[in-house]
């Protein structure tokens, strides 16, 4: 399943819980189970913002589940 969730990022991201419940037809609480574990692995973030869950790609997992990582911003502080 963590397989299904990587891909469905890759293709719509950010997205939310609510989302990946709906396309993957799975149960809320096995989702929000797996994403804590992706999480904790470090290939995704998890935000809540106004009641909603957000879920994007880390640049780990784009990396690792055949996404392209976006470039950086030359003038970015935080790579300077």
């Amino acid at each position: 399943m963590p397989h299904r969730i990587l891909t469905l990022l890759t293709k719509r991201h950010p997205i939310t819980l609510e989302e990946i419940v709906l396309a993957l037809q799975l149960r809320a609480d096995v989702v929000r189970l797996e994403l804590t574990r992706l999480k904790a692995q470090g290939y995704v973030t998890v935000e809540t913002v106004s009641g909603k869950t957000f879920v994007a790609l880390t640049g780990l997992g784009l990396k690792g589940f055949g996404g392209k990582a976006p470039p950086r911003p030359d003038d970015d502080p935080a790579f300077m």
